[in-house]
């Protein structure tokens, strides 16, 4: 590309109305030599233009923007399906939906005690290590099944009388 320092009247019509890219494509020169050009001048940016695809305004609000984003071959997380919602004034989709809740403690103690039958009565009598062995899990899950119901940790003074036995 060939600089040119000093714009041409017609560039600097342009500053400001269209984007700094276009200019510097036309002009044959870098995007920021462009942007030096309109800052020297006090100019601001010309305003990025929202290109909405056909078939996409009834999807806004009704799928998240992460999905709509992909299925346009943009990144899941392009801000650009968000500008376009918001400049239309549609509110998100939330992943999961108004539907998705938190699970009650009794629901999550159920799920518990269906995959590890006696899990919940040991936690807090042996230590996380031994019960970890007995259903074969990690002791960081078990010490979390434990912390979630708020269940100390064995005491290490019991633990020691334990092992001695």
């Amino acid at each position: 590309m060939t600089r040119s320092k000093n714009p041409t009247p017609e560039l600097i019509a342009l500053l400001g109305k269209v984007d700094d890219t276009t200019i510097a494509n036309y002009a044959e020169v870098d995007r920021r030599t462009v942007g030096k050009w309109r800052d020297a001048r006090g100019i601001a940016a010309a305003p990025r233009a929202l290109e909405l695809p056909d078939g996409v305004v009834h999807r806004l609000g009704k799928e998240t923007d992460g999905s709509i984003a992909t299925s346009l071959g943009l990144n899941r997380t392009s801000p650009t399906v968000r500008r376009w919602r918001e400049a239309l004034g549609i509110p998100a989709l939330r992943a999961g939906g108004a539907g998705k809740r938190r699970k009650t403690d009794a629901e999550r103690n159920a799920l518990v005690e269906k995959k590890y039958p006696g899990l919940i009565a040991l936690l807090g009598t042996r230590s996380d290590r031994e019960i970890a062995a007995q259903y074969r899990m990690a002791p960081t899950s078990v010490r979390r099944h434990r912390q979630i119901r708020g269940i100390a940790p064995i005491d290490a003074s019991k633990w020691q009388d334990a092992k001695k036995r």
